[in-house]
């Protein structure tokens, strides 16, 4: 018994040391937690090498850099960054979507194969240039009621199609039946079932067969052929294919212009990407070399073509191009971004705006957003790209710009997203050939990679700031969405030597 006591005795001795061992452990590492927080951390969630990083770099030193300077080495490379980072409108505006638009070209390319060999020019560059200008359809107009302006499956204007390529082009009863074909085409749309819209057809085939004969751009043959000429005078002029392509929208004289300043050898991607941001210069070449790839891949890898498509169709940008879903994961919790900081997937936003060039708005909003300092924070490529927008800003409108921050990191349970695609471009994605979802479940901000900055900045300074992005988007480091009041800015994997820059 009294054994039994002892034995009791002694365990519960040794169960009171260890619980009272095992509470001072817990003491000693939480002290030891909060030294690495305040001392280590800096008390702001970044690891201490990005935090010293990013405490040595600037808006200035970063404005400077010419990480995506052009150069003739990289020409060809440069043509491909335009054509990726300004694609969208091309696979969004695409009536029935690209798809259905490239199996329509497919079908015309034995006229494109004539056409070209005829004027030597190649057939491939011919059929991108008809897809851009009407996606194949020979009855297309500019203007719905009227064929004053670009008409037809070359998208010639009358000027040009009479004046250069010896096309017969009566405009005024050209105008005539166009406004008819309209009109009857729109009551054609509301009839109430298929039995009573075909009885339109046969007086709408009579006009369009009249319009031919007095317009030869709605003539599909010989419209191929003119624009196939154009093509080849542009070349003849100019001495490229790409500057020839320019030409086809721009025309001879003002392309001569624009390549006056960069000698013999000037290429369409020099005089763009070594221009000052914001000469609102022609993006058409860029989507000329898009509506290629799209033929390209319809015969060679649909499966592409398919996945472009549905991550273009998606939204109202690029956003999803450049970080498809789960490309990175979403931050699903706030927990999940807890930990990114943790593990140097997240940097907190420096707050210093004389140096940065950037500051949380004071929009009610933006301040409620980031009252929770998780969401004070970005990926660093993203971080670098900020600070690179901010001095680029600074550096074009010649003072010191400081942009508003809208939103940075959110958690992916935040909110839900519609696709906002759907009632941004209309029919042209909603008729596309492939579905898309009806809800859209990750707000681009939950991978890190994303950042809004409010728009109203002094008139000049916005127009500064508009032109920085519209450079990076065309060099398809960056997207740009406008959303309300404020432009969603989505970074992508070639903003990686601006981060190289920062370390």
């Amino acid at each position: 018994m009294l054994t039994h006591g002892y034995t009791f005795y002694v365990s519960g001795v040794k169960s009171i040391a260890r619980r009272r061992a095992l509470a001072g452990a817990a003491v000693l590492l939480i002290a030891a937690f909060a030294v690495w927080i305040l001392f280590i951390r800096g008390g702001d969630g970044r690891p201490e090498a990005l935090q010293a990083a990013f405490a040595r770099t600037s808006a200035a030193d970063l404005g400077r850099s010419e990480p995506f300077r052009w150069s003739r080495a990289r020409d060809r490379e440069f043509l491909l960054r335009g054509r990726d980072g300004l694609a969208h409108p091309l696979y969004s505006l695409t009536r029935g979507g690209v798809e259905r638009t490239a199996s329509v070209m497919d079908r015309l390319t034995p006229f494109f194969e004539r056409a070209g060999g005829r004027a030597g020019v190649d057939p491939g560059t011919l059929a991108a240039v008809v897809f851009v200008e009407s996606g194949g359809r020979a009855d297309l107009t500019e203007q719905p009621d009227s064929a004053k302006g670009r008409a037809g499956a070359a998208g010639l204007t009358p000027d040009v199609a009479r004046r250069d390529l010896g096309l017969h082009v009566d405009l005024g009863q050209s105008s005539v039946l166009t406004k008819r074909i309209a009109k009857l085409t729109t009551l054609q749309g509301k009839a109430k079932d298929k039995a009573a819209a075909a009885k339109f057809d046969p007086e709408l085939i009579e006009l369009r067969a009249r319009r031919r004969k007095v317009d030869e751009r709605f003539e599909v043959t010989k419209a191929i052929d003119a624009g196939a000429q154009l093509l080849r005078k542009g070349q003849d002029a100019l001495g490229r294919e790409d500057l020839a392509v320019a030409a086809y929208r721009l025309g001879i004289p003002a392309v001569k212009h624009l390549a006056a300043g960069y000698g013999k050898k000037a290429t369409y991607p020099q005089i763009y990407f070594e221009s000052r941001p914001g000469g609102n210069l022609s993006t058409y070449p860029f989507l000329v070399e898009a509506g290629r790839q799209v033929l390209d891949l319809y015969q060679s890898d649909p499966a592409e073509l398919y996945r472009l498509a549905t991550l273009h169709g998606t939204k109202a940008g690029a956003e999803d191009v450049l970080r498809p879903p789960g490309s990175p994961p979403s931050y699903e919790s706030h927990n999940a971004i807890a930990d990114a900081y943790d593990h140097g997937e997240l940097v907190a936003l420096p707050d210093d705006p004389a140096r940065l060039g950037f500051e949380i708005s004071s929009d009610p909003d933006a301040k409620r957003v980031f009252g929770n300092e998780l969401h004070r924070g970005l990926r660093p490529a993203a971080l670098a790209t900020l600070i690179y927008i901010a001095g680029a800003t600074r550096n074009l409108a010649g003072h010191d710009v400081t942009l508003e921050l809208a939103g940075a990191v959110k958690p992916e349970n935040q909110k839900q997203m519609q696709a906002s695609a759907i009632g941004s471009v209309g029919s042209a994605v909603a008729n596309a050939a492939f579905v898309l979802p009806r809800k859209y479940v990750r707000p681009p901000e939950s991978t890190g990679y994303s950042f809004e900055l409010a728009r109203g900045l002094p008139a000049k300074d916005q127009r500064s700031l508009d032109a920085v992005l519209e450079r990076l988007q065309a060099l398809d480091v960056i997207d740009v969405v406008r959303d309300g009041a404020a432009d969603r800015v989505t970074v992508g994997d070639r903003a990686a030597p601006l981060l190289q820059e920062v370390r």
